[in-house]
Formats: C-alpha cells, structure tokens, sequence
C-alpha cells in the first residue's frame, strides 16, 4: 500500500457500499449516496459514474 493512495480494501468496500445504494428498496439498507464518488471508475456503478 502507498502512503497517496488507499488500500484494495478500502476501494472494494466503496465499491460495495455504492453497490447497495443502487439497489432496489428492500435491499438499499442504508443508502450511501457519497459511497459511488469515492469508488475508482472501473468499480463505480453506471447511473453515478463515481468521478467527482
């Protein structure tokens, strides 16, 4: 890991937070809307692109 750039880790765990917030309502527990913006783009889901 490098000191400017986060883990695997914490890219995969953004990754599946914004993968929840798109889910449909029984399964979006707890929307996490700014979750899609920290995901690097090849991780982002479609309808945010996860750029900021």
């Amino acid at each position: 890991m490098r000191a400017q750039r986060p883990s695997l880790t914490a890219y995969l765990v953004a990754a599946l937070r914004a993968l929840y917030t798109e889910m449909p309502e029984p399964y979006r527990v707890a929307p996490d809307p700014l979750a899609a913006r920290l995901v690097p783009w090849p991780l982002a889901p479609r309808s945010g692109s996860g750029r900021a």
